[in-house]
């Protein structure tokens, strides 16, 4: 069973903590049972406010899709109902706070609870003891919330799947293989490899990984194989710059160790990623910058749904291939 719960409380956000602790609803051990629930503790919001914020009842037809069951609690008749009962017992539910309540943030941190916070577009302030903080719910669906709980246990987001492969984050474990397959020369393909010293390449490949899934959202991640749970390569979108898109362009990137090349794997993994790309990330478009010479990565590529991008002058070692969302 999978729950969610809007709750509302005017009375202190202390009183609040205690009665959904009473309540059972701030359970904190990760993975002691098999219901997963959402607190949105909306301190400076009425229901009728949050339900008309931007996205809110998209994502709540989006639950309902998947089988989540939203619920509303009101924490004053809550306390009215249960003054004079004893506290029930905890709930072995896994759970996660949304909040607009700085305090209650920094409270859930310190109960080990993952939360995510919410404010307003044009309000910057910094927002203590949250993992991400969020403007809008437009885009937020149950494998949002999932991949942020999974961060805040220190486990890593599973991307996609397919039938024989599984693309999720990058580890420091992947690393050894990584840099293994980055340095075999007919696996380079597009992406960028590891040309440097070890352990100059593992700080640069820790911080990356560090970096750019919670700024970014995206990033290139391991592709493995999923019988065998090997790493054979990497897959993913990058952010990129240069004099090609002064304004920015998000590329398709992937490399497959040799072992495991001619098997479909590249095609299976890319295919899932433009879908990510398009479907989660709301890309109109995606790149991909091939070596003239790398003929295979060149009729991947088009069998992609990829058009080849007229550079005129500059075009001399590379292509730039550009697919479009309906494409």
């Amino acid at each position: 069973m999978k729950r969610i719960f809007v709750v509302k409380g005017s009375d202190g956000e202390n009183k609040n903590r205690r009665l959904l602790a009473e309540k059972g609803l701030l359970a904190n051990e990760a993975g002691k049972g098999k219901v997963f629930e959402i607190l949105f503790c909306m301190r400076y919001l009425t229901e009728k406010q949050f339900m008309h914020l931007p996205g809110v009842e998209r994502m709540i037809r989006k639950f309902a899709d998947t089988g989540w069951l939203w619920e509303y609690f009101d924490l004053e008749k809550m306390a009215e109902e249960n003054k004079d009962s004893p506290a029930e017992n905890p709930t072995d539910a896994e759970q996660m706070i949304v909040t607009d309540s700085y305090r209650l943030a920094q409270q859930a941190k310190a109960a080990g609870i993952c939360c995510v916070g919410y404010q307003e577009e044009d309000d910057l302030r910094y927002f203590p003891g949250v993992e991400y903080v969020v403007n809008s719910f437009e885009e937020l669906d149950t494998t949002f919330f999932a991949n942020a709980l999974r961060r805040f246990h220190g486990l890593t987001a599973v991307i996609a799947e397919t039938e024989r492969l599984v693309i999720r984050e990058s580890c420091e474990e992947d690393f050894p293989a990584l840099y293994r397959i980055s340095r075999e020369n007919e696996s380079r393909c597009c992406v960028e490899g590891m040309s440097g010293d070890y352990e100059e390449e593992k700080a640069k490949f820790l911080s990356y990984i560090g970096c750019a899934y919670n700024y970014f959202g995206y990033g290139l991640w391991t592709v493995l194989e999923r019988e065998t749970e090997t790493v054979i390569g990497r897959c993913g979108l990058n952010p990129v710059t240069d004099e090609l898109s002064p304004q920015g362009r998000i590329e398709l990137g992937y490399l497959i160790g040799k072992d495991y090349q001619r098997k479909g794997y590249a095609w299976e993994a890319c295919r899932k990623i433009l879908e990510y790309g398009f479907k989660t990330l709301d890309c109109s478009v995606l790149y991909a910058l091939i070596h003239k010479e790398n003929a295979p990565s060149r009729a991947l590529t088009r069998k992609l749904g990829f058009q080849k991008e007229k550079l005129g002058e500059t075009e001399q070692e590379i292509e730039l291939w550009r697919k479009n969302r309906s494409a």
